[in-house]
C-alpha cells in the first residue's frame, strides 16, 4: 500500500476495505529485495493453483521451454508449423484446446520452406485475412557469445505491437543453425543456448519451441548434450513408424509421458516453377491410427531405459572395440551400445536396483533386463547392450 493513505481507505471503505487492501498488497507483491537480490514468495503467496498445460491442453504449458526433434524427413518441422498455425488461429490442435496468441517463427534455415508450408495451409483451410504469425528470415546466434536473444525479444515486442496480441509461441528452427559457432555436444555450449532460450521465454512470456535433430544412433534421443533434454519442460520425438508418423511425448515435467499423436503428411501443390512444373509441400493430417503401438513400461522399466540412454551417452563403445564374450573382435550393430556392466552399475547408482544388497540387486537386474528384452526395447549381445 505504498503511497496510499490508510486513513482515507478506512473512511471510504471501512475496516473490511482496509483489510482487503492490505492483504492484496501483501500477497500481490514479492518480498522486498535490494539491488540485485532475489525475489521471494512465501507460503501464503503460493496458494494459487496454476494449470501446467495452458498453451495446449494436456500437452504444452505457457512460458515453457519445449523441444520437437526427429530424424530428417520425420515431419518434425511440418508438425511445428501445424502447431503454431493452430495457436495463431485459436483452433484446437489434435482435439486439444489451445490458448490463442501471436507466433514468432525464427527461420534460421531460410524462409522458402516456411512460406510454402504456410501457402499450403492457406489453400487447404478457410483462413481469416490476417493471421498473427511473423517470421524472422535470418540466422540468429543463441550460442556461446551470441547476443541475439535480445533481438528476438525485440522482434516479439514488435509483433505484439503490430498484431495487438500477446506472443504465445516463439519457434527456433533449428537448434543447430541457432548455436552460432557453439558445439551442441558440450554441456557448456548447450548451457549457453538454453540460457538464451530461457531469457527469451521469461522476457516475452511466450513458450519457446526448439526444433532439433535426432542423434544418429538408434535410441539416442535428441542430438547433442543431454543437458538439453534435462532443461526442457516437454520433449516430443517425431518418427516414421511402418508408413505412419508418430509424435511421442518422451518427457513431460508436470504431466504424463508416453502420449502419442498419429499423423500423415498430405502433399499440396502450392504453385509452378519457371518450367511449369509443380511446386509441392506437405501439411499435417491427424490420423486416428498409430502403427505398432509401443509396449507399456512400468515406472521402474521407464527409469531403467532413462539410465540406459544416459549411460550410453557417458560410456559408449566404439565400433572398433566390439568384442564377444571371449574377447574376439566382432562386427557390432549399427547403433551405439554400452557395456552391460556399465548399464548395471548405472542402475545401482541411480537407485533403480538395490546397491546395498547384492542378492536383491541380482534379482532386480534379472527381472528388469528380462522384461525389457521381452518387450522389445532392450537388446543384449555378448557384453554389449542398447535400446532397441
Amino acid at each position: 500500500m505504498s503511497g496510499v493513505d490508510a486513513n482515507d481507505i478506512l473512511r471510504a471503505q471501512g475496516p473490511d476495505g482496509l483489510r482487503h487492501a492490505f492483504d492484496h498488497g501483501r500477497r500481490g507483491a514479492e518480498a522486498p529485495h535490494k539491488g540485485n537480490g532475489l525475489p521471494i514468495k512465501y507460503w501464503s503467496d503460493l496458494d494459487a493453483v496454476v494449470a501446467p498445460d495452458r498453451l495446449v491442453k494436456r500437452l504444452l504449458g505457457t512460458t515453457a521451454l519445449t523441444l520437437i526433434y526427429g530424424e530428417p524427413g520425420s515431419g518434425k518441422t511440418f508438425l511445428a508449423t501445424d502447431l503454431m498455425m493452430h495457436i495463431a488461429l485459436g483452433r484446437p490442435w489434435f482435439g486439444r484446446a489451445v490458448t490463442p496468441g501471436a507466433v514468432l517463427y525464427v527461420a534460421c534455415e531460410g524462409t522458402a520452406g516456411i512460406s510454402n508450408r504456410l501457402e499450403a495451409i492457406r489453400r487447404r483451410h478457410d483462413l481469416p485475412a490476417q493471421v498473427p504469425i511473423a517470421v524472422v528470415p535470418a540466422v540468429v546466434n543463441l550460442g556461446p557469445g551470441g547476443r541475439d536473444a535480445e533481438r528476438v525479444i525485440e522482434a516479439a515486442a514488435a509483433v505484439e505491437a503490430k498484431t495487438g496480441k500477446a506472443v504465445r509461441l516463439v519457434v527456433i528452427d533449428t537448434l543447430a543453425r541457432a548455436m552460432g559457432g557453439g558445439d551442441e555436444n558440450t554441456s557448456q555450449d548447450m548451457g549457453a543456448f538454453i540460457a538464451a532460450c530461457d531469457k527469451i521465454r521469461i522476457d516475452t512470456g511466450a513458450t519457446v519451441l526448439i526444433v532439433h535433430h535426432k542423434g544418429k544412433a538408434q535410441g539416442s534421443g535428441a542430438r547433442g548434450s543431454s543437458s538439453l533434454i534435462g532443461a526442457v519442460d516437454t520433449a516430443i520425438e517425431v518418427e516414421k513408424r511402418d508408413g505412419a508418423r508418430v509424435a511421442t511425448v518422451v518427457k513431460q515435467k508436470d504431466g504424463a509421458e508416453g502420449d502419442e499423436l498419429g499423423f500423415d503428411l498430405d502433399i499440396v501443390e502450392v504453385g509452378k516453377d519457371e518450367d511449369g512444373e509443380s511446386i509441392t509441400t506437405c501439411i499435417v493430417q491427424p490420423s486416428d491410427s498409430i502403427a505398432k503401438q509401443r509396449p507399456k513400461l512400468s515406472p521402474v522399466e521407464k527409469r531403467a531405459i532413462d539410465v540406459l540412454l544416459n549411460v550410453t551417452v557417458d560410456h559408449p563403445v566404439a565400433k572398433e572395440n566390439y568384442r564377444d564374450s571371449l574377447g574376439n573382435s566382432v562386427t557390432g550393430p549399427n547403433v551405439t551400445p554400452t557395456k552391460i556392466e556399465s548399464f548395471r552399475e548405472g542402475l545401482k547408482s541411480a537407485g533403480v536396483t538395490d546397491r546395498d544388497n547384492s542378492q536383491n540387486e541380482r534379482q532386480q537386474w534379472r527381472r528388469i533386463t528380462t522384461n525389457l528384452a521381452n518387450k522389445g526395447v532392450l537388446v543384449i549381445s555378448g557384453d554389449l547392450c542398447w535400446k532397441a
